[in-house]
């Protein structure tokens, strides 16, 4: 399979996975990349959700991204990062935080509800 052909799926959406270089090792979990914002928007911007691409870290070393698959970066982030794999075309449900500007994204509702006390935490300091 080609990375052309891995790009066009039924939903447009393309997952990017980067993975940790230690593999399972668990002397070694951390990696730098798992949280990689690649692109020219800064962080506060109001474009930045669209004009970059984001990685979060989903399980221990190992980032995932959920991208459009004609997203103008791809080229030269699979250029600039070689080890970033694009993975399978899912059907798992993903959860958005609605109070984040950056759009982020959490495998599941648990994840999701410990993500949310860091809002409440933050209401109840101010």
């Amino acid at each position: 399979m080609t990375i052309d052909s891995q790009l066009k799926t039924g939903s447009g959406m393309v997952q990017l996975i980067m993975p940790n270089p230690f593999g399972n090792d668990p002397e070694h979990r951390e990696n730098p990349l798992a949280n990689l914002d690649f692109g020219p928007a800064g962080v506060h911007a109001d474009d930045h959700a669209e004009t970059n691409i984001t990685f979060y870290e989903t399980e221990a070393g190992v980032g995932r991204a959920f991208i459009r698959g004609d997203h103008p970066l791809l080229p030269r982030l699979l250029e600039k990062y070689p080890q970033v794999r694009i993975g399978e075309e899912t059907q798992q449900r993903v959860y958005l935080c609605s109070e984040c500007e950056d759009g982020r994204e959490f495998g599941s509702k648990l994840a999701l509800a410990n993500h949310m006390r860091s809002h409440r935490k933050r209401d109840d300091e101010e």
